[in-house]
């Protein structure tokens, strides 16, 4: 169980950089989205800055925790999450995106790799009591999308894509990309 955490990057609502959550549960201290504006994923900010796990072999970056809850699948499209966009992050290009949980618990994904890598320690991945979003739609349900987390690491569920709640989050995924020439 190999990984490295990297600590780059800040949560910004409207522009305003958004402390990391110390408590990442349902009740605790994660920042709420407010239905409105833009979320993004930007420069450090120092004292705010998000950790992520760099799990052996694998060429991601998953944020270590939700670090925004009350937010759904549809703002999280229409802030460019769910398909990923093109961000920058102390002058490093990146797609920021949802994470691919499966269509089941049997389905190979990111997530359950990462896991297979890493381990399944809360203290790592803060998952209890905090589900957070996939990018996958779930075929035969309406506008559900896969959600993992909240009663361990491995669970699996699906959640109408209007929904939010304190426990439903959003765990970013950075793919790291190869600077643009000049």
């Amino acid at each position: 169980m190999t990984y490295e955490l990297i600590k780059m990057g800040s949560l910004y609502l409207d522009g305003k950089p958004q402390p990391v959550p110390q408590v990442p549960i349902k009740e605790g201290d994660i920042p709420k989205y407010n239905g409105t504006g833009s979320i993004v994923i930007g420069n450090t900010v120092e004292g705010k800055a998000i950790t992520w796990v760099k799990p052996e072999g694998m060429n991601l970056l998953v944020a270590n925790r939700a670090i925004l809850c009350d937010v759904n699948m549809r703002h999280l499209s229409s802030n460019g999450f769910l398909h990923g966009k093109e961000i920058s992050i102390d002058g490093r290009p990146y797609l920021c995106r949802l994470l691919k949980v499966g269509l089941s618990r049997k389905v190979p994904n990111e997530w359950d790799k990462c896991l297979d890598i890493v381990g399944e320690d809360n203290d790592i991945w803060h998952y209890i009591s905090m589900c957070f979003w996939g990018s996958e739609q779930v075929p035969g349900a309406t506008l559900s999308y896969a959600c993992r987390g909240g009663y361990s690491a491995r669970y699996w569920g699906s959640t109408a894509m209007w929904f939010s709640s304190n426990g439903h989050g959003f765990r970013p995924v950075l793919e790291p990309l190869l600077p643009k020439c000049a």
